[in-house]
């Protein structure tokens, strides 16, 4: 009787020995799952946000193109003059640049996305003193006639030669951005910059 009795609580500690481990392992298994879907939520998120930040240049340079064959498949070319099309031009060629700018840092020697030093927190910024009221007056300068189409209007109040430490190129994709949406989405608005 002894025997059986241990016999039994020899089987039912083994049974609970197999309950534990089965539960550490289903837990361990959940713990992997919520991890993977938190890194596939992360590389979504910084597709979109990749794909949004290659768009924005694109539009830009759409926009500046239509504006310009609407102004010459027009009869007249309503007092638009050389200079003004040069200039256009000019801004179509920096917005290139950028956009090829954007790439590059996006891309890796490899020719890899470097989704790993994003998602890692580890992007570098090349923060360098800047004047900061020349960039925003030259990112409006290059901005004008697309915010001129959506009749858009702003005035700039930053104060001359605010210099400090920036990533221009940041700083420039960050505005641009938010001026890109301005025009798509609140077109004929007056801002105080």
């Amino acid at each position: 009787m002894i025997f059986q009795i241990v016999t039994a609580l020899a089987l039912a500690l083994s049974m609970i020995t197999v309950i534990i481990v089965l539960s550490l392992r289903i837990a361990e298994h959940k713990r992997s799952v919520a991890h993977l879907r938190a890194k596939i939520l992360e590389q979504n998120k910084f597709f979109s946000i990749a794909s949004h930040e290659l768009k924005s240049p694109l539009t830009s340079i759409l926009l500046l193109i239509q504006n310009q064959e609407r102004i010459l498949s027009s009869e007249e070319l309503g007092g638009v003059t050389q200079n003004q099309l040069l200039q256009a031009s000019k801004v179509i060629s920096k917005e290139i640049k950028t956009f090829t700018s954007l790439v590059n840092s996006l891309i890796d020697l490899d020719g890899l996305l470097d989704i790993s030093k994003i998602s890692a927190g580890e992007l570098c910024l090349d923060r360098k003193m800047s004047n900061l009221s020349v960039l925003i007056e030259e990112i409006l300068r290059r901005e004008k006639q697309h915010l001129e189409f959506a009749n858009i209007q702003i005035e700039n109040s930053i104060q001359e030669n605010v210099v400090v430490p920036i990533d221009k190129f940041r700083i420039d994709q960050v505005i641009s951005n938010l001026l890109s949406n301005m025009i798509k989405y609140a077109p004929g608005i007056f801002l105080d910059s």
